[in-house]
């Protein structure tokens, strides 16, 4: 397209622009989206009355105009025809706005659509290149492409080309958020690798290794000669608080019960197996030894913890406290007695602790003890509102003895509780307290429970007086019409064989040819001296 082409299509333009502002002669109207932005359901186009068009009369009349309106307009396509230029002219020198009828607008706007059709074969296009140039390119184009094809197959890889805009690959703004986002917490260290917890550069080492070192540093230690014991020390004392900053306790705890096992009395692995045991330490010991079944095991260990002294004993007494299982308190019971007066000191709290099992089991202690000293505290605890308290107390009193002891126990014969009733008289018998004959005597005349009838007469056949064989006999022989029980018959045999007067081993004697074998055994074996 020329200069002058380019000019007079900017001229053309401009006047369609001002025919068209003008109110009679509005171009076609298209309805607008409404203003929320929702479009209407069809758009909607309207013409605007044209003057002199008032009726569908005056449509009818126009319309030979109209269809050659419409002829010329397609005409003017076909042909490429230009504009009327004289139209134009005078319009470009006047500037006068040109008032044209409906048949020149469309001409107009008909011959401007013919001027940005394609060119036919070889007329020009629009940048002035002929369809041989356009075929020209593409050629070359096609050439650099099969070029960077065979780059790229020669490298291996494919090019990415992407044809359309779903080639396009999408950014996945979520991935990329998920790439900067502030990086997790490292996991804590897991119970394989640490198995009683613990934090810090030391919490991560394994405690199968831990475990392994501590062990030979302990094996070492006690296969050394005294030279060589102070090296063998310090690396057992490292090894030791690499384990409790990883609170690997019974780690330490099972290696210092190694220590102690074979230090066979010697005082420097005692002091050293102290120095290494702390509070946390201590209480591990004391947890594990309540958990040893093997008596054999657990007596030897107790005789070697009672190198380590008031340390321990607290330790243990705090456990003992705590627990109410059978096994463990005996073995806590008996661990502390093996202390002696240090083990005693030990639970002198837990006489005034508000649980009553706690008290039961400090009085245990005190009875294993069996230091006289302990008397006095006994006598308070004899008064405990819990008969197990009570019951408790009469039988420490009968292992720690004495004449003090004995007046104690006595007065419990009348006790309101069969249990400790029972306890009383197994300790009379026990203690030989001579002064409870009578109140023995009276309470087989009385009658009482089973069981305690059973203590008396294995308490006075103790006190050996033969003035309680015949009471023994009654209760053995019974009535014509009422038998006594097994248990209560075969205690009255063996309370008249321990008195041993002619007549009393005749009773037995007698009862050794009764029907009822348990009977018949139990004779037996008394009369054997069993």
């Amino acid at each position: 397209m020329t200069e002058r082409d380019e000019k007079e299509l900017g001229e053309i333009a401009r006047s369609i622009q001002a025919l068209f502002s003008r109110p009679e002669h509005q171009g076609p109207v298209i309805d607008q989206p409404s203003a929320s932005g929702a479009n209407p359901p069809d758009y909607e186009v309207g013409i605007a009355e044209e003057p002199g068009v008032s009726s569908d009369a005056d449509v009818e009349s126009h319309g030979p105009e109209l269809l050659s309106l419409d002829t010329k307009t397609e005409g003017d396509f076909e042909t490429g025809e230009a504009p009327d230029e004289e139209l134009w002219a005078a319009d470009m020198e006047t500037g006068a706005e040109v008032e044209a009828p409906d048949e020149e607008v469309a001409e107009a706007v008909a011959e401007t659509g013919a001027e940005f059709e394609a060119p036919p074969g070889g007329s020009e296009s629009p940048g002035g290149e002929t369809e041989a140039e356009f075929k020209a390119q593409e050629e070359e184009l096609e050439a650099a492409g099969a070029e960077t094809q065979a780059e790229f197959e020669a490298a291996g890889t494919e090019p990415v080309v992407p044809d359309t805009e779903s080639d396009v690959p999408e950014t996945d703004f979520a991935a990329a958020e998920a790439d900067i986002a502030e990086p997790e917490p490292e996991p804590a260290p897991s119970a394989a690798g640490v198995r009683e917890g613990g934090t810090g550069a030391d919490a991560e080492v394994p405690l199968s290794e831990m475990e392994q070192t501590l062990s030979d540093a302990t094996s070492r230690y006690l296969r050394a000669s005294r030279d060589d014991r102070e090296e063998e020390q310090r690396a057992l004392r490292s090894a030791v608080e690499t384990a409790r900053s990883a609170r690997a306790l019974d780690t330490i705890a099972s290696n210092l019960d190694i220590l102690l096992l074979q230090a066979s009395g010697d005082a420097d692995v005692e002091k050293l197996a102290g120095d290494l045991m702390d509070e946390d330490v201590s209480a591990r010991m004391a947890v594990a030894l309540g958990r040893i079944k093997d008596e054999e095991k657990c007596g030897a260990l107790v005789q070697a913890y009672t190198a380590l002294g008031a340390p321990l004993t607290k330790a243990i007494a705090d456990v003992l406290a705590e627990t109410e299982e059978a096994s463990a308190r005996k073995t806590y019971v008996a661990a502390l007695a093996a202390f002696g007066a240090v083990g005693a000191q030990a639970v002198e709290e837990m006489l005034k602790d508000p649980r009553w099992f706690a008290v039961r089991n400090a009085v245990a202690v005190l009875g294993g003890v069996g230091e006289p000293s302990a008397v006095e505290a006994l006598v308070e605890t004899l008064a405990n509102e819990h008969p197990g308290v009570r019951g408790e107390t009469v039988a420490s009193l009968a292992k720690i003895g004495g004449e003090n002891s004995g007046l104690l126990v006595a007065s419990m014969l009348g006790d309101s509780d069969s249990d400790v009733r029972c306890a009383a008289a197994r300790a009379v018998g026990a203690l030989k307290v001579e002064k409870s004959y009578k109140e023995l005597l009276e309470i087989l005349k009385k009658g009482d429970a089973e069981a305690v009838i059973e203590e008396v007469l294995r308490a006075l056949g103790a006190l050996g007086d033969p003035s309680a064989v015949a009471a023994i006999e009654k209760q053995v022989a019974g009535s014509m019409f009422k038998r006594p029980p097994k248990g209560v018959r075969i205690a009255g045999l063996g309370a008249l064989a321990a008195i041993g007067t002619p007549h009393a081993v005749e009773v037995v004697e007698k009862a050794r040819r009764d029907k009822d074998p348990e009977i018949s055994s139990a004779a037996a074996k008394f009369l054997a001296g069993g």
